[in-house]
């Protein structure tokens, strides 16, 4: 009866392992598509469940493609590509106002 617990306990700890390989295997060095090779069309997303529970312990960002619907994972230390808000000049002179 105990062998059965090890071969299910080992079968747990290899699962787990695979699904931790399949993870850093989606995990890029770059903020940037893998599949269009573009940055312009990714946007942050919430990590599965799944993810969250089983490997919460390591540091990753999800992120979706727009473009080609592709997901993948950034570490956190990898800064984001989220675009730059533009610095507009303020006009310091009194408005004009017409009589």
């Amino acid at each position: 009866m105990t062998g059965i617990f090890i071969v299910a306990a080992i079968f747990f700890v290899v699962s787990y392992l695979i699904f931790l390989t399949w993870v850093l295997t989606k995990t890029k060095r770059k903020c940037e598509c893998r599949d269009c090779k573009t940055s312009i069309h990714i946007e942050r997303t919430n990590r599965p469940e799944v993810v969250k529970k089983l490997a919460g312990f390591i540091a990753l960002k999800y992120y979706r493609c727009r473009h080609c619907s592709s997901t993948f994972y950034l570490f956190e230390s990898v800064p984001d590509n989220e675009p730059v808000r533009m610095k507009t000049r303020r006009s310091t002179s009194a408005p004009v106002t017409s009589m």
